[in-house]
């Protein structure tokens, strides 16, 4: 089965924008399990993805990140990636302006 991890990427609508003009839209994102759209920004969401650093779509992913923080200066993208171990939680860009935050609970099942 293997380890699997929850993921979130927010992007402006600028970056947007911007990818689709320098051809370097990661393609994975167009198979993510849900999206969303507001006036300022779209959402991806993975879940229960394989986030493995040794996939060359993951790795086109943290690419493309990476280009967004060198090209714009404010707050452009966010990243949060949550897997299975509790302490496993990775931050990149600025969240809490996309209006994304990280909740963890006990259920009764």
């Amino acid at each position: 089965m293997g380890y699997r991890s929850d993921v979130c990427i927010a992007i402006s609508g600028e970056v947007k924008a911007w990818s689709l003009i320098v051809n370097n839209w990661p393609l994975i994102l167009d198979d993510a399990d849900r999206t969303d759209e507001t006036t300022s920004a779209s959402y991806y969401w993975m879940d229960g993805w394989k986030w493995y650093d040794r996939y060359k779509e993951v790795n086109a992913v943290m690419k493309f990140l990476s280009e967004v923080h060198d090209q714009f200066d404010d707050p452009a993208y966010a990243f949060v990636r949550i897997g299975e171990e509790y302490e496993d939680i990775e931050v990149l860009g600025e969240p809490w302006n996309f209006g994304v935050d990280i909740h963890r609970s006990i259920q009764r099942y």
